[in-house]
């Protein structure tokens, strides 16, 4: 059953946000009214963000590609593969931004997960020609919106050390650094690291 309640974004307005809680029909992931992002130009950047859908895939991956989100161990085919495998158990999903009222391109994207534990989310994109209007936020705030709806207490996101400017993108959005030892393990061998 999805909820809808008036929830105060960032900048002060009132609007509508739609929660997906456990036990909701698939159909019904929240997908967000056309918005107008600030800083977009005098008619405003509009778009709308709504659940991944079939067919949507190699759009996405280019915005992985153009955003530097790729690495060779985490091919992007196979991992939105995976996050639409997890959909059938409602623990995970893919949202992106369409341009317009949407039916543009897309323009942004956000995974988010829930291990029963905390939500997660990785994966958020927007075009670079889309950055600086708000639209990284708004799609955080979408994810977290979501996550909170599967009684996710608290979210979690990882960030590559060396990636400043992300980090403060997060910390301008309330986010902050927990002092926490991230250790890994290869289940399977990694790809060796592409060359350039």
């Amino acid at each position: 059953m999805e909820r809808r309640e008036n929830r105060p974004d960032p900048g002060g307005r009132a609007e509508p946000a739609a929660r997906a809680g456990p036990g909701s029909a698939r159909g019904s992931a929240p997908e967000s009214a056309p918005e107008r992002a600030p800083g977009g130009g005098p008619a405003g950047f509009r778009f709308r963000i709504r659940p991944f859908r079939d067919g949507d895939a190699e759009a996405v991956v280019a915005l992985w590609q153009a955003s530097g989100l790729v690495r060779p161990w985490n091919d992007p085919h196979y991992d939105i593969d995976r996050a639409r495998g997890a959909r059938s158990s409602e623990t995970s999903e893919i949202f992106v931004a369409v341009a317009g009222d949407g039916e543009g391109c897309i323009v942004g994207s956000v995974m988010a997960g829930f291990d029963g534990h905390r939500g997660w989310v990785y994966y958020l994109a927007a075009a670079p020609d889309c950055r600086s209007r708000g639209l990284g936020e708004r799609l955080m705030r979408h994810a977290e919106t979501w996550l909170e709806g599967l009684g996710a207490p608290k979210v979690m996101l990882m960030i590559r050390e060396e990636n400043e400017a992300v980090r403060r993108f997060y910390e301008g959005i309330g986010y902050g650094v927990e002092r926490r030892t991230i250790m890994s393990r290869w289940l399977k061998a990694p790809p060796p690291e592409k060359p350039g």
